[in-house]
């Protein structure tokens, strides 16, 4: 894998902080994430602390750093006000979009999003989903879906990859999900999730 020309991970020591910056994770458990003793907006802004010369260009210029956690958190559907609050006193899916907002806060290029959706229930699953498509389509970044989920992979992405065993099984653009050329393995999957 590559980006922008280098490969995933860079080889270069010189163009690690630059990787570090342009590739942000989500992952599966955001409880596991979160710094516990550390109230919301400082969780948050931990990636803007990282990289003090970076201005995401949807934050003003001249905000409070609460204020600017205040305004990632509505850019994820959470009030403001949860920016005192502390990680256990949210729900799961309020911690997903609070990791979310934190991955997203330096604007990287690359988002991986690692099984974001397994530990929550349908409702918020839906929702998570819905967020991470909206986000992709105002921000043109690039998100790298991780899933056991076919129907997700078929509701936020556009090219599909299919790994089996650690490999590449099957690859197709989401529009050929369903020719009869598909891999038996990916069929599998179709079948499994009722998508036929």
């Amino acid at each position: 894998m590559t980006l922008n020309g280098e490969p995933i991970p860079p080889k270069k020591q010189s163009l690690f902080r630059q990787y570090r910056k342009d590739v942000q994770m989500i992952f599966q458990d955001p409880t596991s994430t979160l710094n516990p003793k550390l109230p919301i907006w400082k969780n948050l802004l931990e990636p803007l602390t990282n990289f003090k010369e970076f201005s995401p260009s949807f934050l003003k210029k001249g905000l409070s750093q609460k204020e600017m956690a205040g305004r990632l958190l509505e850019m994820v559907g959470l009030r403001k006000e949860l920016v005192d609050r502390y990680p256990g006193e949210l729900s799961g899916g309020q911690k997903q979009r609070v990791s979310i907002a934190r991955a997203i806060s330096i604007e990287p290029l690359l988002l991986i999003c690692d099984e974001p959706t397994a530990s929550l229930d349908v409702t918020v699953q839906v929702q998570i989903l819905q967020l991470l498509k909206d986000i992709q389509k105002t921000t043109k970044m690039t998100i790298l879906f991780i899933s056991h989920d076919i129907r997700a992979v078929a509701y936020l992405c556009d090219s599909v990859i299919v790994l089996k065993h650690g490999s590449i099984v099957d690859q197709f653009s989401l529009d050929q999900l369903y020719d009869p050329s598909r891999h038996p393995y990916t069929k599998a999957l179709v079948q499994a999730a009722s998508l036929e």
